[in-house]
């Protein structure tokens, strides 16, 4: 019984997914978040936050030349400084004109010798119109909600079913 109610739970209820897309340049990792939901929409303003993280620990935001370009079909539309939310994290606004995938590079070089390796890295972003991925739409927090009242469905039902009694020893 209780391996049945685990084995239910762990296939109904899925693991915390992320859209937040990490790329790399030899030490040097860049997340990307997305504002709204990793969901950009056109014509509205989409914010970027970029978190940085060194594997030999020598990256400093406030050392660091970033800069943040967008492009589509090869065409650079933007290109511009970061600014610093914090030591690690860098953001800027952007209202993408129409839908479609956009190149979104992010270019650091340190402004003094024997600090971190400059880097280059670059993300693919889908951006949708208005009207479109209306599954996308749907806050995180309603997902999470559907998915516990599945689960917890399954759990009634399991508990709820008739349990058979076992046969009598000859």
């Amino acid at each position: 019984m209780k391996k049945s109610i685990i084995l239910a739970l762990l296939i109904l209820i899925p693991g915390v997914a992320s859209a937040h897309q990490l790329a790399t340049d030899k030490n040097i990792g860049v997340v990307l978040h997305v504002d709204p939901n990793d969901n950009p929409i056109a014509t509205q303003s989409s914010g970027f936050y970029f978190d940085f993280s060194d594997r030999d620990n020598k990256f400093q935001l406030a050392s660091c030349l970033c800069s943040v370009s967008i492009k589509q079909n090869g065409q650079e539309l933007t290109t511009e400084q970061l600014s610093s939310t914090n030591l690690s994290t860098a953001s800027f606004q952007y209202v993408f004109p129409t839908p479609g995938v956009y190149q979104v590079q992010v270019v650091g070089v340190p402004q003094s010798a024997h600090s971190f390796q400059p880097f280059s890295v670059s993300y693919d972003v889908r951006v949708t119109d208005a009207t479109s991925g209306t599954a996308a739409q749907v806050p995180d927090w309603a997902w999470a909600l559907i998915v516990l009242a599945g689960a917890c469905l399954v759990a009634l039902a399991i508990a709820r079913a008739p349990r058979r009694k076992p046969m009598p020893k000859k």
